[in-house]
């Protein structure tokens, strides 16, 4: 499991009568250097990494994916059934919104952390629906779907130059 690794074991080990203390005094250093592209792929590994670790614990989906996932996954299924999109549409919003968030990187503006905080949550619900139907055809509508209705307002929400 590449992401949720200290999460999970954590949780295993409260589960076998662990406890975990925390104490303020060691400092510990951690960088990792991400472009919005990079940070994008993250969150996408990261909603998978989210699925397995709700296959090995089901009993965390509420607090990991919401209440709602399975009625969420259930109206995403029947839409993407009666919806037919371009091919390809999620792939192309999501190449236009992160070189919009690109050539922000390292300029601040305060209408752009909404703007990002959408966009990566994309990427973090992309990964769960692959988690969750697989690489699959039903998968790519529902992300076609995701796309349209997350993405496409942000590429016409203004310059924020």
């Amino acid at each position: 499991m590449r992401f949720y690794e200290d999460g999970e074991l954590s949780y295993r080990m409260t589960k076998r009568g662990f406890r975990i203390i925390y104490s303020k005094l060691p400092v510990g250093y951690h960088y990792h250097y991400y472009s919005v592209r990079t940070f994008a792929d993250r969150q996408y590994r990261a909603g998978r990494g989210a699925c397995l670790f709700v296959s090995k614990h089901p009993q965390v989906r509420p607090l990991i994916m919401g209440n709602g996932w399975k009625l969420k996954t259930t109206f995403w299924r029947m839409r993407a059934m009666l919806r037919d999109l371009p091919a390809n549409l999620a792939q192309e919003l999501e190449s236009a919104v992160l070189a919009d968030l690109g050539g922000f990187e390292w300029r601040p503006h305060p209408r752009l952390d909404a703007f990002y905080m959408t966009a990566f949550s994309y990427f973090f619900v992309k990964g769960m629906v692959t988690g969750t139907f697989g690489d699959t055809s039903l998968a790519r509508k529902i992300i076609d779907q995701l796309a349209l209705r997350r993405l496409s307002p942000l590429l016409n929400s203004g310059n924020f130059a």
